[in-house]
């Protein structure tokens, strides 16, 4: 990318990418490579975040739907149920790797959490009625310290009478 360019990029993980250099001034990367990491974040991030969604969703409409009348009356709690499904209590948790620890943490987490809580309002507002269909699992493709990938969900809701 021609040097005149470059000056003009705005602070961010692509600009980072772009200008990043070596000891000898040289570019650290080539556009092939940053184009490849970009991909990759998108595609990634797209997974998790899509997957991240539908195991609130399960755990929100679990059993007597508690959890989906709270968050539903104050939105406030949303934050907290993300932050539970993306590390749960349970005696492993600091295995639990879905955004990295440290130096490997994931870039995007702040992205995926808001776009979380975002799907998961505009649920809340637009079917409010939203429960797990009674005798269908939850079915889950595989689970590793990752991530748990669901294969199913199936969601019914009552749709309202015209006026």
């Amino acid at each position: 990318m021609p040097e005149e360019l470059r000056e003009l990029l705005p602070d961010g993980f692509l600009t980072d990418l772009i200008t990043a250099t070596s000891d000898d001034g040289e570019p650290s990367l080539s556009d092939d490579e940053v184009f490849a990491a970009v991909l990759l974040s998108i595609l990634a991030g797209g997974d998790t975040t899509v997957d991240l969604i539908a195991q609130l969703v399960t755990r929100m409409l679990d059993g007597d739907r508690e959890l989906w009348r709270q968050a539903e009356a104050d939105r406030s709690l949303l934050d907290g149920l993300i932050d539970e499904v993306v590390d749960p209590r349970r005696p492993d948790a600091t295995r639990h790797l879905r955004f990295g620890r440290g130096a490997c943490s994931c870039t995007g987490s702040a992205l995926a959490r808001a776009e979380t809580r975002h799907a998961i309002e505009a649920l809340l507002d637009g079917l409010p009625t939203a429960r797990l269909v009674p005798g269908h699992e939850v079915r889950r493709m595989f689970s590793t310290a990752i991530q748990s990938v669901l294969d199913g969900l199936v969601v019914a809701w009552d749709v309202p009478e015209p006026t």
